[in-house]
C-alpha cells in the first residue's frame, strides 16, 4: 500500500502524542513522515498532545505541533506542556506557532476554541457519568468531522461536547459509544425554542 496516495485521498490526518511514544505501533519517524508530507498537500493535520507521561521526545512533540492544523488537549496536558496555567494564555501561546486553531478541553466546563481572530468557551453539558472510556477519542472524531464540515467554533465545540458527554454516559467504549440520536437530543437541549 502507497501511504503518500492514501494521505493524499484523505480529507485528515489525525495522531496524538500516544503514537510518537516508542512503542507505539507505528514507529515516531514515520509518524513524523506522516505530518510532514500531510502538510506538504494541505491536508487539516489534527494533534491531540495527550498526558505529559508520554511526552518522551519534546523535539518531536515540538515538531508534531510546527505542522498541526488543530490542536487538541485538555486543560491539565497544556498547562503541562506550555507551562502556562490558564487555558486563553495557553491557547494564545499556541496559536504563535503553526496550529490554525487550538481546542482546549475543560472537562464538564466544556472546551475553549481559539484561532487567531476568535476565542469561544462552550459550555459543557450536565450528564450522569458512567465511564469516561472513549470519550476524548469520542471528542476528537466530532472535531475532526465539525472541522471539515466548516461549523463554526460555537457550533463546533457544541458538537464536540455533545459527543463527548454521550460517551461517558454510556458504559464502554468501541461499539457501544454514542449513536448519531444520542449527540442531537443533546444538541437539542441548547436549542433556543421560539416563542
Amino acid at each position: 500500500v502507497n501511504w503518500q496516495s492514501l494521505i493524499q485521498q484523505t480529507g485528515a490526518l489525525f495522531t496524538s502524542g500516544y503514537d510518537l511514544r516508542p512503542t507505539a505501533l507505528l514507529a515516531g519517524d514515520a509518524i513524523m513522515e506522516c505530518l510532514a508530507f500531510g502538510r506538504q498537500y494541505n491536508i487539516p493535520l489534527f494533534f491531540d498532545v495527550g498526558p505529559p507521561a508520554f511526552h518522551y521526545d519534546r523535539a518531536r512533540i515540538e515538531a508534531a505541533i510546527d505542522y498541526t492544523t488543530v490542536f487538541l488537549a485538555t486543560a491539565e496536558e497544556t498547562a503541562a506542556w506550555t507551562g502556562l496555567a490558564e487555558p486563553r494564555a495557553a491557547a494564545r501561546h499556541l496559536l504563535q506557532r503553526n496550529p490554525a486553531l487550538v481546542i482546549i478541553k475543560l472537562g464538564a466546563d466544556g472546551c475553549l476554541l481559539a484561532t487567531a481572530d476568535e476565542e469561544v468557551h462552550a459550555p459543557g453539558f450536565r450528564v450522569p457519568v458512567r465511564d469516561t472510556t472513549g470519550a476524548g477519542d469520542s471528542f476528537a472524531a466530532a472535531c475532526v468531522y465539525g472541522y471539515q464540515q466548516g461549523m463554526p467554533l460555537a457550533a463546533l465545540g457544541n458538537l464536540c461536547n455533545a459527543v463527548g458527554a454521550a460517551a461517558v454516559s454510556r458504559l464502554g467504549a468501541g461499539t457501544r459509544l454514542p449513536h448519531r440520536a444520542d449527540v442531537d437530543a443533546l444538541l437539542e437541549s441548547i436549542r433556543p425554542r421560539p416563542e
